[in-house]
C-alpha cells in the first residue's frame, strides 16, 4: 500500500474513532440530563431508567445505565427508557399532575450535546 493510501487509511480509522467516541459521550450525557429532569420521590422513577443498543438491553438502574449510555457507537440504534408506571405520567402530566418533560426537555438539547462532544473530542 502507498503513502498516500495508508495515510487516507489512517485518517479514516481517526475519523471513525472519533465519531465513535462523539456518539457514546453524547448518548451518556444525554442519559444523565434526563435522569437529572426527573424528579425524585422515592428513587423508583430514575432507578427504572434502561439502556437498549441495537435491540440489546445493556445496562438499567442507577448503577449501570452511564457505562451502558457509553457503549454507544456511530451508527448504533439507542432507546433510552424508564419502565416504572408512573413514568409516562411523569413524563407528560395527567389530570392535575403536571408535566415534567424529563426525557423531552433533555432530547430537545441534542444538537447541543453532540457539539459539545465534539467541541470535548477536539480539545
Amino acid at each position: 500500500m502507498g503513502d498516500f493510501a495508508k495515510t487516507v487509511e489512517l485518517w479514516s480509522q481517526k475519523a471513525l474513532r472519533n465519531a465513535d467516541e462523539v456518539v457514546s459521550n453524547a448518548t451518556a450525557t444525554l442519559a444523565r440530563i434526563a435522569q437529572d429532569r426527573a424528579p425524585e420521590v422515592t428513587g423508583e422513577l430514575k432507578d427504572s431508567i434502561q439502556i437498549w443498543i441495537n435491540g440489546t438491553l445493556v445496562g438499567q438502574g442507577l448503577e449501570g445505565y452511564q457505562a451502558a449510555a457509553q457503549q454507544a457507537k456511530a451508527g448504533d440504534e439507542v432507546t433510552i427508557g424508564w419502565t416504572a408506571d408512573h413514568a409516562v405520567v411523569v413524563e407528560f402530566g395527567s389530570g392535575d399532575r403536571r408535566a415534567h418533560f424529563f426525557v423531552h426537555g433533555a432530547v430537545t438539547q441534542w444538537d447541543a450535546i453532540v457539539a459539545q462532544a465534539v467541541r470535548d473530542l477536539a480539545q
